[in-house]
């Protein structure tokens, strides 16, 4: 959390430069990011997806104690490459439950970032925050024909076998230019060309 707001590893001062923001955070834990960037830029809507049950219960308090009520939406479920449900590994570290994660297995909610935008009336994105652990490859591999309507992605990306950084890039780099890349903390910013 304090990597969001003391270090600001999203760089939020380019984004916030646009007004009226229209947001989709995956991943959004218990709402660090979504508080951030709504105390320092113009939100029209920002979609919160958190798989963790435990995490959604504290991102609707965050959400209230920090008056974005008005202008989010949250999703209890994750972002998959199919809607239905998925086989998640939770371990205490409500930070690190994921597909990658080691843990007990809990199912929950699933939807495609189309099914997610389609839901939400919103036919473009500026911003789409990804912290998946582990699925931010498959999102973007599913999301290929999404990726136009996408001005920003930043993203924290999971390094494994063949979901390598340049495996990202290989997805993204037609449509987007890298605005930041930190290697030894595997966060990348992407800006539509």
């Amino acid at each position: 959390m304090c990597e969001i707001f003391f270090h600001d590893i999203y760089d939020i001062s380019q984004i916030a430069k646009k007004q009226n923001l229209t947001v989709i955070d995956v991943g959004a834990h218990i709402g660090g990011f979504s508080v951030f960037l709504h105390q320092h830029a113009s939100l029209k809507k920002i979609v919160c997806v958190e798989p963790i049950p435990a995490n959604v219960a504290l991102l609707k308090k965050n959400i209230s104690l920090n008056s974005l009520d008005q202008v989010s939406v949250i999703y209890a479920g994750a972002l998959w490459i199919t809607n239905g449900t998925l086989r998640l590994h939770h371990n205490d570290n409500t930070a690190n439950s994921g597909i990658l994660s080691k843990g007990k297995i809990i199912e929950v909610p699933c939807m495609t970032l189309n099914a997610l935008l389609k839901k939400n009336n919103l036919r473009s994105l500026d911003v789409l925050k990804l912290d998946c652990e582990g699925a931010e490859f498959e999102i973007l591999q599913q999301a290929q024909n999404i990726l136009p309507k996408i001005c920003w992605i930043l993203m924290e990306y999971h390094p494994s076998p063949g979901r390598t950084y340049q495996d990202i890039l290989r997805l993204v780099s037609e449509k987007f230019t890298v605005t930041y890349h930190h290697p030894q903390e595997h966060i990348v910013l992407f800006r539509k060309k």
